[in-house]
């Protein structure tokens, strides 16, 4: 059995000597490139010019023209090759990131998160049915589409907490006992949705080739990825920003208060942004460098932004 010290060494040594030989290949391609051309012209000039006429005449040029041929044939292995190098080094780094760093690990939120989406599963295992995503590639694990599905039921009974009795959502309705059990179950599922989108990465790159990282397969647009993602981040906005979704406004010192509570120790709001935050860190893990992920999606780093003060911005939309 490989020890990780000898596996660490592996990954090190590929990560190293692999942009080099690519730069190399690519020098040698462009030089090969340029001889080629070079010779190739020699032999034909030379042929035409000095035995013209002769038998040798019609072999030079065959051959200069051959040779040209077979050059620039090269070339164009080498420039996949290239192309290829580029994937190759996209997936080292990828590697590096689990033997390096490790995925930062769950809080007792995310921990309670993740066993209550997990003892929900099991007890409607015989109700469920994995949902279908239509033009959208599927998850690779059925679990997740059922686990959505839960939690968009769960989504609704929340809203219809809020609701008067003409329907419209009123923000002293948050007052409720039961909207906080509600708020955190549904919490609770968001996360679970949003964690097995993240592990649901390696899978769903070794199933489909053309992405090459885990912030490009968040943010293909063909794919569930690009709506579980986000699931986490729905949720707690509506927490935080409820003020936002009532239909008559709210008293401001009403929606202070709630405000409050999420930076005070022991409060519920306090362990949703926890769990929140939770999810932040996780996500921000896999999806890398901040610009390139900022560069395919800004939106997948807006919506991974932690919560970490009264300054936290509302995240603004995701993809529909």
């Amino acid at each position: 059995m490989l020890s990780l010290s000898r596996i660490c060494s592996c990954v090190n040594l590929t990560q190293n000597n692999t942009p080099v030989q690519g730069g190399f290949w690519c020098k040698i391609s462009k030089s090969a490139f340029v001889l080629g051309i070079a010779l190739s012209i020699i032999f034909i000039v030379l042929g035409a010019l000095l035995l013209a006429g002769g038998a040798s005449f019609g072999l030079l040029v065959f051959g200069g023209v051959t040779f040209g041929l077979l050059s620039c044939g090269w070339v164009g292995s080498l420039i996949v090759q290239c192309r290829r190098q580029k994937l190759s080094t996209n997936l080292v780094s990828n590697a590096l990131r689990f033997v390096k760093g490790g995925i930062p690990s769950l809080n007792a939120q995310g921990e309670a998160a993740l066993a209550y989406a997990t003892q929900l599963l099991e007890d409607n295992r015989g109700n469920l049915e994995p949902l279908p995503w239509n033009y959208l590639r599927p998850p690779i694990n059925e679990e997740l589409s059922c686990l959505f599905d839960l939690m968009y039921n769960k989504r609704s009974e929340v809203m219809n907490i809020l609701k008067d009795e003409e329907g419209r959502i009123v923000f002293s309705n948050r007052e409720n006992e039961q909207f906080f059990v509600l708020m955190t179950e549904y919490l609770q599922l968001a996360f679970a949705v949003s964690i097995y989108t993240l592990r649901d990465l390696d899978a769903y790159m070794k199933k489909y080739a053309d992405t090459a990282s885990y912030a490009q397969a968040l943010s293909r647009q063909n794919s569930y990825n690009y709506k579980t993602f986000y699931a986490m981040s729905i949720a707690y906005s509506l927490a935080r920003w409820l003020d936002r979704r009532c239909d008559s406004g709210a008293p401001e010192d009403m929606v202070e208060r709630s405000i409050s509570r999420f930076y005070q120790e022991g409060t519920q709001e306090f362990a949703w942004r926890a769990l929140f935050n939770n999810f932040c860190e996780r996500a921000r893990w896999y999806l890398g460098d901040e610009q390139e992920a900022e560069n395919l999606d800004e939106r997948m780093i807006k919506h991974s932004r932690a919560d970490n003060g009264r300054e936290f911005k509302f995240a603004g939309t995701v993809p529909t």
